[in-house]
């Protein structure tokens, strides 16, 4: 019956690639197991089959938080919270930073509400800034492809005759060019990596679009003057949940539209 126990307590979790390093410990601050296991839902059910779904679970924002969040959820847990790793840097900076140290610091700070919280979006509002960042994505490596075969004309002295050389006309114009075997290899090759792309970016804003009528609040905003589609599934997804904002000015200040200083001689906040 002892396997069966479920203790409440206050988790640590310093979450890596391949494996995750879990370190619990009770209400006083003291240990109660910790673990090293492996990145898979296997061994993480062996693990937090010990733990009652109230107790308190921190972990840090990184590049792998997503899945162990999620899987957390699903299993019922209610209190699982993400941490700002570079705040959480500030509070135990420390010459030692192994993976027990971190998640051992995470456990004390959830255990003590120390914990400096990061913004965890739900998998809807996740969803919309992946779409929009992957269109956002494609129109970038469009950018560094069309900026190579500029700079292969550039190299060969080679003056552009069109005001932008990727339209019917100037793709004609570059695939006429008498060029070493070596040029002419790579601008046809950067003219069908480009075809490619911007059939994929048709495709991901045909999807984009379809995602939007179907969300009331993207056709409210698609109702402002200059807001499209695109516009308005990237703003609500990197906004998220407006309740966040405590007021209009925090959420500007988040946007970026109202910079501010700071001068510390003076005191004062411009």
């Amino acid at each position: 019956m002892l396997s069966e126990l479920k203790y409440k307590c206050c988790v640590g979790l310093d979450v890596h690639k391949k494996f995750i390093y879990c370190y619990a410990m009770d209400n006083e601050g003291e240990l109660l197991f910790e673990k090293k296991v492996n990145n898979d839902p296997y061994e993480l059910d062996k693990f937090f089959t010990r733990i009652s779904k109230d107790s308190k679970i921190a972990l840090e924002s990184c590049s792998c938080w997503e899945y162990v969040y999620d899987y957390l959820i699903d299993k019922g847990f209610t209190n699982v919270q993400l941490a700002n790793p570079s705040r959480v840097g500030l509070i135990i900076s420390s010459k030692k930073k192994t993976d027990r140290h971190d998640a051992k610091a995470l456990a004390d700070l959830v255990r003590t509400n120390l914990l400096p919280k990061s913004y965890a979006p739900s998998h809807i509002i996740r969803e919309q800034r992946q779409i929009t960042r992957y269109r956002a994505s494609l129109g970038r490596i469009k950018g560094i492809i069309k900026n190579k075969i500029h700079a292969i004309l550039t190299r060969k002295g080679i003056k552009n005759p069109y005001d932008n050389i990727f339209t019917e006309k100037g793709i004609e114009f570059l695939q006429s060019l008498d060029l070493d075997w070596t040029e002419r290899l790579q601008i046809d090759d950067y003219i069908g990596i480009l075809r490619h792309l911007s059939h994929k970016s048709k495709k991901s804003e045909q999807m984009i679009k379809d995602y939007a009528e179907q969300n009331p609040f993207a056709k409210l905003l698609i109702s402002i003057p200059g807001v499209a589609p695109y516009s308005s599934i990237s703003i609500l997804g990197e906004i998220g949940e407006i309740k966040r904002f405590s007021n209009a000015r925090k959420l500007t200040s988040f946007a970026g539209l109202n910079p501010s200083v700071y001068q510390l001689s003076i005191g004062a906040l411009n």
